[in-house]
């Protein structure tokens, strides 16, 4: 199968040669006399190249399309969006300046003026911010949207200025400012022409009067009434009915005016006054009618029809213009982004196909170039590592890396040939000093087996001896520690007693003092049994005055029932002195009991201290005497001691020298087995080495031969004689000693 396989190889790899040969014009062999790293450093880097190209082309179509996206997204797009921001921000004022136009709300008005700082103003920024940035066909629509809608803004602006002001609808401002204060005066004037002819005689003419002014009042009412009809609706209906009120107005005016002598003095003031304002109005309704019927009778929605819708119309067509140009701009760098993209596929496809072009080559080259020698070499190692001919030679036809392992291969061959025959000389000396060496560690081995038991004895008796004398050495310890703690606690006894004896000398010195401090308690108390005395006699006194007193006021009668009352409290008082003297004067008497009492017991006391004094003296002298024998015991166990640690340590000493001489025959002994073993080991070892060199063939001639002519080898009778010679020395020791468990394996010999 491997030889097969090799065939095909070989096949293929001549294929690829030709191939390269004809279709390139490529030398395979050039490749032979270059380095494995020359070689493959170059295909690495016609790779890397090309993968560089590839980068680069690839980096250059993505800034491509990087640019046209930064310019669709920060120009074109934002361009886009802020003309429509624009235009709503456009339409949101419109819609605010109708509502207040119709609603006159003014929160419409504050609407729209957020709306235009808010949106309008910051996207009309936004877009001469843009304007720098894009084409310039695009900067002079920008221009003409700024101009347009600053244009808007000014209409925009007066129209809201204008709106629900007198100036905004002229007729209106007519009717109101002229008409109506003119027709309030009419109308007052010949209601107070009717109210005063009521007290006129009546008569055909002069009622024919009161009908005319009462028409006249009601054609003046009417026409009033359809002005403000046609200026709110502008129908012309309400017209034609002004012109009709306001004819026969007119007329019954003229009747009026023709029976003005029938009018008393107060009736003709007011009528001048009414002939004065009918003059001033007489023109006005066909002017107000007129202003009305005109297309601009109301400015604010004139102009915002005429002025305002325009120019919105022509800045959102311009932003139109604007938004389609930018959108236009959009889909043309979307489609270029587009073009660009499949051209770098296109491109990336081409240069992979180059790319496994030129790697196939490479790798043909490479194969080519580097796996025949290596395939070669590879077959040589393995044949020489099933068959054991050192004899092969690989078969060196290049100058590259693998031509120089295969030298190195072919050198290292003859180097082993040389060591291995070598070996095999050296092999047969060494199974003879095996032999020898097993034969001097047995003996050596039984010697140290006695030296070892009775090197064991000599530390065992040591050891009991050790025993002994530690225990002598702990009692002598206890001993010592007795005697020592015996000395303290006499020692301590003799202070305890002297200090008890000092305490009670002190205690009779205190008892004395007390005798005297209570001698002197005694006498205090008498003299306070003296005062007490004289305090009754006083009290005495007191009473007897008090009573006096008392008798001396009874006498004194109603006068004297105040100093009664205090002769009383005097006298009572007198009486409770003398019982707490009585109370105080038997307290006196108890003290003085308990004195004399005390007295008595602090003299038993005092002399039952002196004795005490003299058996501590007595008991003190002993403790004395036995604390210095103790000391001297003391001393004696600490001579006894200090001799047996010594003798302690020297039999330790002794002891230890023979545990380590023990354990020397110990190590000695196992040291001597493992030689023994060691020995067999290397017998063995020597036996398997030898069939090891046996398979080796050193020759092509016949490998009987070879071996007779290159080396010596032991031959299978030497061998099985040196085994047995180790298995005669093993056997006493079998029973004690397990130094080989079982005989080596016969040899089996080629040769």
């Amino acid at each position: 199968m491997t030889q097969g396989s090799s065939t095909g190889n070989d096949n293929r790899l001549k294929l690829y040669s030709i191939l390269l040969n004809n279709v390139f014009g490529f030398d395979m062999n050039i490749l032979n006399n270059l380095t494995l790293r020359f070689r493959l450093t170059a295909g690495l880097t016609a790779i890397v190249a090309l993968m560089a190209i590839v980068v680069v082309i690839n980096l250059i179509q993505i800034n491509r399309n990087n640019e046209l996206t930064t310019k669709m997204v920060d120009t074109q797009a934002p361009l886009v969006q802020e003309s429509l921001k624009l235009k709503s921000g456009i339409d949101a004022s419109l819609a605010a300046l109708r509502g207040w136009m119709v609603l006159n709300d003014p929160k419409f008005r504050e609407t729209r003026k957020q709306i235009i700082e808010l949106e309008i103003m910051p996207a009309l920024t936004q877009l001469d911010a843009l304007s720098t940035a894009t084409d310039p066909e695009a900067s002079e629509l920008l221009l003409g949207i700024s101009q347009e809608l600053e244009n808007l803004m000014g209409i925009l602006k007066r129209i809201e200025d204008i709106s629900h002001t007198p100036d905004n609808i002229p007729a209106q401002s007519l009717f109101t400012d002229k008409a109506e204060p003119l027709a309030e005066i009419m109308s007052s004037k010949i209601a107070k022409l009717i109210d005063l002819e009521k007290y006129e005689p009546s008569d055909n003419l002069r009622k024919q009067v009161l009908v005319n002014m009462a028409e006249v009042q009601g054609t003046l009412g009417l026409t009033i009434a359809n002005i403000r009809a046609f200026l709110l609706t502008g129908d012309q209906k309400f017209s034609n009915k002004v012109d009709v009120y306001w004819l026969r107005n007119n007329t019954r005016f003229q009747e009026l005016g023709m029976a003005d002598t029938l009018f008393n003095a107060e009736q003709l003031d007011e009528w001048k006054a009414y002939v004065k304002a009918h003059r001033a109005f007489r023109k006005l309704p066909d002017e107000i009618i007129e202003l009305r019927q005109q297309d601009d009778w109301n400015l604010a929605n004139d102009w915002l029809a005429n002025q305002a819708l325009p120019a919105q119309e022509k800045l959102e067509s311009l932003l139109l213009e604007l938004s389609n140009k930018q959108e236009g701009l959009q889909q043309l760098g979307a489609t270029r982004i587009k073009e660009n993209s499949q051209e770098m596929i296109t491109t990336n496809w081409i240069l992979l196909g180059i790319g496994a072009l030129l790697a196939l080559i490479v790798g043909m080259s490479v194969t080519r170039s580097v796996l025949g020698s290596i395939r070669h070499l590879s077959e040589t190692i393995m044949k020489v590592e099933e068959t054991g001919i050192l004899y092969l030679r690989a078969s060196v036809q290049s100058k590259d890396d693998i031509g120089s392992a295969g030298q190195a291969f072919n050198n290292l061959l003859t180097s082993w040939h040389q060591v291995i025959a070598s070996v095999n000389e050296f092999i047969d000396h060494l199974v003879s000093e095996v032999s020898h060496s097993l034969d001097s560690n047995q003996k050596t081995l039984t010697t140290m087996r006695e030296q070892r038991q009775k090197t064991k004895s000599i530390a065992n008796a040591l050891s009991d001896l050790q025993n002994n004398i530690n225990q002598v050495a702990q009692n002598a310890e206890q001993a010592a520690s007795i005697s020592d703690q015996a000395d303290n606690e006499a020692r301590q006894s003799v202070r305890i007693v002297e200090e008890t004896r000092q305490v009670v000398s002190a205690l009779s010195s205190e008892l004395q003092n007390a005798h005297h401090e209570v001698d002197k308690l005694a006498q205090d108390s008498a003299e306070i049994e003296n005062i007490l005395k004289v305090i009754q006699e006083i009290a005495k006194q007191t009473n007897l005055l008090a009573l006096n007193a008392a008798i001396e006021a009874a006498r004194a009668g109603e006068v004297g029932r105040g100093f009664a009352v205090v002769a009383d409290e005097v006298r009572t008082l007198s009486q409770r002195t003398h019982d707490s003297v009585f109370q105080v004067q038997t307290t006196i008497d108890k003290i003085q009991s308990r004195i004399v009492s005390v007295v008595g017991s602090i003299d038993r006391s005092h002399n039952c201290m002196e004795s005490t004094v003299e058996q501590t003296g007595a008991t003190e002298a002993s403790l004395k005497r036995i604390a210095k024998g103790i000391t001297t015991l003391s001393t004696m166990n600490s001579e006894i001691l200090e001799a047996v640690t010594h003798q302690q340590s020297v039999t330790t000493h002794i002891n230890s020298n023979a545990l380590d001489i023990s354990d020397f025959a110990d190590q000695t002994f196992e040291q001597a087995e493992q030689a023994v073993q060691a020995g067999e080991g290397l017998s063995n070892l020597s036996i398997e080495l030898k069939n090891l060199i046996l398979k080796f063939q050193l020759q092509e001639t016949d490998l009987e031969g070879a071996q007779q002519s290159l080396i010596t080898p032991a031959t299978e009778t030497d061998i099985r004689e040196t085994c047995e010679t180790i298995s005669l020395h093993n056997e006493p020791q079998a029973t004690e000693y397990k130094i080989q468990d079982e005989e080596p394996e016969p040899l089996r010999l080629s040769a």
